[in-house]
């Protein structure tokens, strides 16, 4: 978006641990080998394979299935950790495979890691003649080393109601009072990342908005099917 904008995009992404879960089922693979498909809310679905040294019978699976979905449905992934030392303790001798999902289901690649914020489109901005002045081209790398600025200029500035617009000191920096602000937020079931993009006053608003909008549609597409 940085390439496509000229300008300084921002992505901050959704936090994964907050969706629910909506059901668990498990499908025999083979005699060593049990597929577990976790369906999460806004149709997200993630997928792991375990290994056991026996794969038990349909109606056992049938029955672990339905004790686990009892447990976790209507679940946040976040939550997920505390319910586990419940299910130990409700079974004197855990079933294998419910102990095989509880020690696999952190392999789940449903939790963003790394950075929580992406910033592009830097030799972009520079670009734009306003950085001539050393000055602000300093006020930049300062933002760009600052995650938490970033984070509250994204969630102040990210509407559910759509694309919004802050100009100077609307963003409430003293460093980007000659600087606009076009964000918005996307959602993957109930939790949301903020998206947007920081340039001069001069940038064109409308082409902006329709961007923001365009990849933010994007997002929520995509990462609902990965």
């Amino acid at each position: 978006m940085g390439t496509l904008s000229h300008h300084l995009a921002i992505v901050k992404l959704p936090q994964f641990n907050d969706i629910l879960v909506n059901r668990v089922e498990m499908f025999p693979l083979s005699s060593d080998r049990v597929l577990i498909v976790v369906a999460l809310e806004s149709d997200i679905v993630r997928t792991v394979t375990v290994e056991s040294t026996h794969v038990p019978d349909a109606n056992t699976i049938h029955d672990v299935t339905r004790y686990i979905n009892e447990r976790l449905s209507g679940k946040s992934l976040r939550s997920l950790p505390e319910i586990f030392p419940e299910i130990r303790a409700e079974l004197d001798e855990a079933p294998s495979l419910v102990r095989l999902f509880v020690e696999h289901v952190e392999r789940l690649p449903s939790v963003s890691t790394g950075a929580t914020v992406h910033v592009a489109g830097v030799p972009q901005l520079l670009a734009q003649p306003e950085f001539d002045n050393p000055e602000r081209m300093r006020s930049v790398i300062e933002l760009m080393e600052n995650e938490e600025v970033i984070i509250h200029l994204i969630d102040n500035a990210g509407s559910d109601e759509g694309v919004s617009v802050k100009i100077g000191n609307e963003l409430e920096h003293d460093e980007l009072q000659q600087y606009s602000l076009v964000a918005t937020t996307y959602r993957i079931g109930s939790t949301r990342g903020s998206i947007g993009v920081i340039g001069p006053k001069r940038m064109q608003y409308s082409r902006m908005m329709s961007l923001v909008q365009l990849v933010s549609n994007a997002l929520s597409s995509t990462l609902k099917q990965e």
